[in-house]
């Protein structure tokens, strides 16, 4: 596990990053993950086989993806986060496992669907690549999803101007430090742009949507911060989310009004990157 990996393993970050998402917004993700299925595989009967969430934290999104599969496995290299997954109220079929996505521990073949959302940048991909290959049955399909902020609106017909620059200011610094930083958050911020095309994969997709979520500022905030690269850099003025805060209740003339009365819809550039075996 590298040290940035290592972020996710301690008890506070994992109770942290488990409870600060937008309500919905978990499953809107899962949502674009099913619309993917649709589109390139089909189920028998109701259910798909079987699925394994690599990378999959808590396990929030495996218990939402499970209920369209027949059996899931969720893996993820932090015993903490894998604790909790499995301290959570399941779907019967679901087992959570400890373990590498680099060495997988499933047998040869006997997956239908992969599924990893937010963890390919902490991944070495050539080799997890070669993983999915190994586990996937013929006709399997990998899946891989990230978003990332791409403006934030007011909600229902409120003429407050959008926040696109201020969102592309922020998303900025935050890509530049993680550069400096050599941080593999980056490639979050960049929609996995280069581990896409580095993939040797023939049956290799991208495809772009749009999510939209209504919820507070504050909440858009709490998101942010919950996760370990963020939270190292503070709370402080110099840190590129709380001042992208600031500068949007500015944009807006409320400057004296609390983060969590302030509704927003915000808009998400959703990428997912589908691998066809």
């Amino acid at each position: 596990m590298s040290e940035f990996a290592e972020d996710f393993d301690a008890i506070d970050t994992v109770k942290v990053y488990n409870s600060s998402k937008p309500s919905g917004l978990e499953a809107q993700q899962s949502q674009v993950i099913k619309d993917v299925l649709k589109r390139y595989k089909s189920a028998n009967g109701e259910l798909y086989g079987s699925l394994l969430d690599v990378g999959c934290g808590p396990g929030n999104i495996t218990r939402i993806l499970a209920t369209s599969f027949e059996d899931s496995i969720g893996v993820d290299i932090s015993e903490s986060q894998i604790s909790q997954a499995r301290n959570a109220e399941s779907p019967h079929r679901i087992t959570f496992k400890v373990g590498a996505a680099e060495s997988l521990p499933v047998a040869d073949g006997t997956i239908d669907v992969v599924t990893a959302v937010f963890a390919l940048h902490f991944i070495e991909c050539d080799k997890f690549v070669v993983e999915c290959k190994r586990v996937l049955k013929p006709g399997g399909i990998a899946i891989f999803f990230v978003g990332v902020l791409s403006k934030v609106q007011a909600p229902g017909k409120d003429t407050r101007p959008d926040t696109v620059p201020l969102v592309n200011e922020m998303n900025y610094k935050l890509s530049e430090l993680a550069k400096t930083l050599k941080h593999p958050e980056r490639h979050v911020l960049g929609c996995y742009e280069a581990l896409y095309n580095d993939m040797k994969w023939p049956g290799k997709r991208l495809i772009e949507t749009e999510i939209k979520n209504v919820s507070s500022l504050v909440d858009i905030s709490r998101y942010y911060l919950s996760v370990p690269f963020y939270r190292r850099l503070g709370t402080t003025m110099e840190n590129p989310v709380i001042e992208f805060v600031e500068s949007v209740k500015r944009l807006w003339s409320m400057e004296d009004t609390i983060e969590k009365n302030i509704e927003v819809r915000a808009c998400y550039r959703a990428v997912t990157i589908v691998l066809l075996k």
